[in-house]
């Protein structure tokens, strides 16, 4: 006969286990939006600075073209990486499973013309790098499970 103790300790861990899985997810899965936005901002060529400031991170919407960006003050290029980086933390902080998409974007009319290589100082896709660096951070967080066949 099976040890009613070792049941009940059993199903104890399984139940904090299972508690703990939206927490893991959610950490994980800002780390890698994160990981996403700073290699999407640390490939934005610089002139003005306009376009690697304007990495935005929103949550359940992706943000409108912003036509009004000529106003914005030029920001020096390590200036414009932390502006974008340290709003993308502000946003993810507020972030967990269950509570919209992450959008990582850049709002302004000629970035996806930057993204084509338009820019001398940038090659073509910048936004693959991004893309790249949150299927790495996805990996690294073992939040996937692959079958073994």
């Amino acid at each position: 006969m099976a040890n009613h103790k070792s049941f009940n300790s059993l199903a104890n861990r399984l139940k904090e286990i299972g508690e703990n899985v939206p927490k893991r997810a959610t950490k994980e899965i800002r780390r890698a939006a994160l990981a996403g936005d700073v290699a999407v901002v640390v490939a934005t060529p610089v002139d003005t600075g306009h376009a690697r400031s304007r990495w935005i991170i929103r949550i359940g919407m992706e943000p409108p073209v912003d036509a009004d960006f000529k106003s914005i003050e030029a920001i020096p290029g390590a200036a414009a990486t932390e502006i974008a980086i340290d709003e993308a933390k502000e946003v993810l902080n507020f972030w967990e499973v269950g509570k919209g998409d992450i959008f990582i974007s850049n709002p302004l009319p000629y970035a996806e013309k930057l993204n084509e290589g338009f820019s001398q100082q940038a090659p073509l896709g910048m936004t693959d790098d991004g893309i790249a660096a949150i299927i790495d951070a996805i990996k690294q967080s073992k939040l996937l499970v692959t079958s073994r066949g």
